[in-house]
């Protein structure tokens, strides 16, 4: 048993070490592909929505024409729309954002990666929307997710089938060393069964053909004696 013990305890090291090994490998992958599928990263249009929002400032009105392609806006002056771009969130949305600029005053607005922006610029108020999610971002997640699901599954499949196999084998064993145990002990009882079977029928003939009474006493001990040793043989085996 201490020998299954020690296998049972490389096993799981081994076990331990794979996994921390796979999930350095599937990090790694994992930041290859996030990287490969996101492409130019989210953060890039932040940067230009705040660099045309710099450069309307300094404009007699904002030049809509260099606006970022990923973003959103609406344009208004004196509360009517004069220029207007919605291609990347609802309608409803950028409404909605109008609607609480106007009755809170807050200029800025996040909701989960969609980002609202309202600013005054020379008379004009433009409303700006851009989101912080990347092309591609999701799937790239999944495959990241995929990959360490398998990096834990497959090494958790083949210890759980190892152990399983252990264990077969540990009850085999087992069952093996009674099964030869009883044979041994089923052999050992017919050893001594027969000698004293063949004792006790010499005795019957003796007993039978003798009269002295302390010849027969001694017989009739032997007699008994031997049931009983027969009878410690059943008990010992029925044990």
């Amino acid at each position: 048993m201490e020998k299954t013990n020690i296998k049972l305890t490389t096993v799981i090291g081994i076990y331990l070490l794979v996994i921390a090994g796979l999930m350095l490998v599937a990090t790694v992958f994992s930041v290859i592909i996030f990287n490969g599928f996101t492409g130019e990263r989210a953060d890039s249009t932040e940067k230009q929505v705040e660099e045309w929002l710099d450069e309307a400032k300094e404009a007699e009105k904002p030049d809509v024409l260099s606006f970022p392609q990923k973003g959103d806006y609406v344009i208004e002056s004196e509360n009517e729309v004069t220029e207007s771009k919605i291609e990347n969130c609802k309608k409803q949305d950028m409404d909605r954002f109008i609607s609480f600029y106007k009755t809170s005053g807050m200029s800025r607005q996040i909701k989960g990666r969609e980002v609202f922006i309202a600013r005054v610029v020379n008379g004009y108020t433009v409303y700006v929307h851009y989101s912080m999610k990347a092309k591609g971002e999701m799937l790239a997640l999944f495959l990241c997710l995929a990959i360490y699901i398998l990096a834990i599954f497959v090494p958790s499949f083949v210890l759980i089938w190892k152990l399983k196999s252990m264990i077969y084998k540990i009850a085999e064993e087992k069952w093996r060393g009674e099964y030869e145990t009883k044979q041994e002990m089923a052999q050992m009882a017919h050893d001594l069964k027969t000698p004293l079977t063949v004792i006790r029928g010499n005795a019957d003939l003796l007993l039978e053909n003798n009269t002295d009474p302390d010849a027969r006493e001694s017989l009739t001990s032997i007699i008994n004696n031997s049931e009983r040793i027969a009878q410690s043989i059943l008990e010992i085996l029925e044990k």
